[in-house]
């Protein structure tokens, strides 16, 4: 059983990015299991929090991470860059830093939906550079930047968009 955590960086009920997520669940074929966890759970960071012991909902999303063989992170494009709340969920994933992580290492394909016409390029840029000190393994093919949401997702923040499906079919090929 292929095991996967998907991440969206939006909390809007209707979030295209979490749309993004159950649509690549949807494809996915027998053998594979995916999970989408909710970053509204997590507090916001605060090295005070740490101690005596980390909070009960930042331990259970360490667990779920590292219980995963693939994280699949979507995240829209906030003032040029990913979102707090994204950023903030990497940042207690990646403490305490002297322990084993338990993103280290992960294989992680890096998506992201926005309503303008660089469909998250720059948000995506500073999410791979966040990465970097965790070591994940981001795949780097096929390049998701989903523009234009409004005219590819409904009202619901569904996917209906068959070029959009097609590359998300590509992307499913790779995860093994």
């Amino acid at each position: 059983m292929v095991k996967i955590l998907g991440i969206s960086g939006s909390l809007r009920k209707n979030s295209y990015n979490s749309g993004l997520l159950r649509k690549i669940k949807e494809l996915l074929p027998k053998g594979f299991k995916m999970e989408v966890y909710n970053l509204s759970k997590l507090p916001l960071y605060n090295t005070d929090l740490e101690k005596p012991h980390f909070p009960k909902e930042v331990l259970n999303f360490k667990r779920k991470i590292k219980g995963v063989d693939y994280l699949l992170i979507s995240t829209p494009e906030y003032s040029h860059s990913l979102s707090g709340v994204l950023k903030n969920a990497l940042d207690w994933a990646s403490r305490p830093y002297d322990e084993t992580m338990p993103t280290i290492k992960k294989k992680t394909f890096i998506m992201g939906v926005s309503t303008g016409r660089l469909g998250t390029r720059r948000a995506q840029r500073d999410l791979r550079k966040i990465l970097i000190p965790l070591r994940n393994q981001v795949i780097k093919t096929p390049r998701l930047y989903i523009n234009f949401a409004e005219e590819k997702f409904n009202k619901e923040g569904n996917l209906t968009d068959l070029k959009t499906i097609k590359k998300l079919k590509e992307l499913v090929k790779k995860i093994k």
